[in-house]
This record gives C-alpha cells, sequence and structure tokens, in this order.
C-alpha cells in the first residue's frame, strides 16, 4: 500500500495519536473524500472518522488500521531509537514480530476459509439455504446501514449467480479487497465452522 508514499511515524507514546490524525486527514484530503464518504467507505461512523483525524488517543486499534488501509496506509512500528542497551528493545520487537505473526496467520486462515467455501460452492456443495442466508445478511447490512456501502456492493455482486460462479467471483478477489472482505463476510456462520477446524 503506496497510494501516498511509505511514512513512518516517529514520535512518542503522546504524540502518535495526533499525528497519525494529521496524516489520515492529508491522505482523506488528498483522495478529495468528505469525511462521511470516508466512513461509508470504511463501515464507521463520521464521527469516528473525526475524532481519529483530531488524534483521540483511544480509538479502538482495529478500526485504526482498517481505516488506514481504506485510504491505502499503512501503521510502520520501529523500536526505540537512542537506547544505550541493545537488548532492551528486543523483547519489543519480538512481540511486534509476534504480533504480526499471528495477524499473518489469522489472515490466512481466512483466506483458507474462504477458499475452502469457494470450493464448496464450485461444486455445489454448499445448501442453497446457506447461500440465501448470505444474500439475507448482506440485504440486512444495507437496510439497517451496518455496513459501509462498499462491502454492501461488492457482496452483493460477488453473491450473484450459482454457487459456481460464486466460486469464481471470490477466487478472483485479490490482496486488499480480499482481505477486507474476508474480515467482514456474510458467510460468518461457515467460515467460523471452518476456522475451527
Amino acid at each position: 500500500m503506496r497510494a501516498f508514499g511509505a511514512t513512518s511515524l516517529a514520535m512518542s507514546q503522546a504524540s502518535l495519536p495526533s499525528e497519525l490524525g494529521r496524516h489520515v486527514r492529508a491522505a482523506r484530503k488528498l483522495k478529495g473524500l468528505s469525511i462521511r464518504a470516508v466512513a461509508e467507505k470504511l463501515g464507521c461512523s463520521p464521527r469516528f472518522v473525526h475524532e481519529l483525524e483530531h488524534g483521540k488517543p483511544t480509538a479502538r486499534m482495529d478500526k485504526v488500521i482498517q481505516a488506514l488501509a481504506g485510504l491505502g496506509m499503512e501503521l510502520e512500528v520501529r523500536g526505540i531509537r537512542g537506547e544505550s542497551d541493545p537488548q532492551a528493545s528486543r523483547p519489543r520487537s519480538i512481540e511486534q514480530v509476534q504480533a504480526r505473526a499471528q495477524q499473518g496467520l489469522y489472515e490466512e486462515r481466512l483466506a483458507g476459509a474462504h477458499a475452502r467455501l469457494a470450493a464448496l460452492l464450485a461444486l455445489d456443495l454448499v445448501d442453497h439455504g446457506d447461500l440465501e442466508r448470505a444474500r439475507g445478511q448482506v440485504r440486512k447490512w444495507a437496510e439497517a446501514r451496518i455496513c459501509s456501502q462498499w462491502y454492501v456492493d461488492q457482496w452483493t455482486s460477488l453473491l450473484t449467480g450459482s454457487g459456481p460462479q460464486i466460486a469464481s467471483n471470490i477466487l478472483a478477489l485479490g490482496g486488499d479487497d480480499a482481505r477486507a472482505l474476508f474480515q467482514n463476510t456474510p458467510f460468518g456462520f461457515l467460515v467460523r465452522d471452518y476456522l475451527r477446524r
């Protein structure tokens, strides 16, 4: 994700929220988007976007990461500079590696669960009632405005046609779109079962 160029945020813990907010606001403006448009794209409230841009220190990290990804940005964390003992930063670095590894494994498992789902759809082994349940979930998102219009539009398009057609649509996804859509899937009731295996 390099839509706006890579930016490293080197700062104190106290200034992180405001500096991050400044970068989010700049990215939004560069794309010519309103706060409301970003909120719709991300499936969050305009208030969240406003608070993020203004450096609210208690913003949920998962939503912050989702907002950054939605704007084509990523957050890079580096070790502490100026420490006299290089071993002092080692546990922090290991924790960062472990956190990234856990997230990577989860995303891999989620992608694997959707690949399994696509295979079953391609073979017409998914019950028609389950397809209707997923389509109903997307309609519920639209009616209740639970998710952004982007998710609704994407899943509505993906769920068009027969099981094999849907499988082809899911398998054609790639990169950030796949990660975002698999995180917010109308097939959650099936995917959760696949993740347990």
